[in-house]
């Protein structure tokens, strides 16, 4: 009898391949959205620390050109938080959209997966009825022998 052989087997390679492949882009995406987010965060604790050092300097009665760099620091903070939250919108997005090709890729991989694993447990069951026909063929000639039927 011939070795199991299935016949969609290039096909579940592909879709393995293409699943690998997406895995590879939502851990790049991922990886880009967290080091956006950790700018993101550095941002935003850069102005905490300025504005807790302005209310600081406040009491101890700071001249209006300092104050003045002050608040021109904390818009341009604000400017740079703003974009990076964009920046981090998008990358979520993306995190987002890869992980739902992935989940795509995965259910499609799948179903060849098992169309493979029942034609497997079709073809054990065909080489397991040949078996025990052959097996009764032989305990058929033993005893036709053995009596001397020929």
């Amino acid at each position: 009898m011939k070795k199991f052989k299935f016949e969609f087997e290039k096909i579940l390679d592909f879709r393995t391949n293409k699943e690998n492949k997406l895995r590879e882009q939502l851990a790049t995406a991922t990886k880009r959205y967290i080091y956006e987010k950790n700018k993101l965060d550095k941002l935003l604790e850069m102005k905490s620390d300025t504005l807790k050092s302005l209310n600081r300097n406040k009491l101890q009665k700071i001249n209006i050109l300092q104050m003045m760099e002050y608040y021109r620091y904390l818009n341009y903070l604000d400017d740079n938080i703003s974009s990076q939250w964009e920046i981090v919108k998008r990358s979520e997005m993306e995190v987002s959209k890869r992980r739902a090709e992935l989940i795509s890729a995965r259910i499609d991989r799948k179903v060849i997966e098992n169309l493979k694993e029942k034609k497997f447990v079709e073809y054990k069951h065909l080489i397991q009825k040949i078996e025990e026909v052959t097996l009764e063929d032989m305990v058929n000639f033993s005893t036709s022998k053995q009596l001397g039927v020929k």
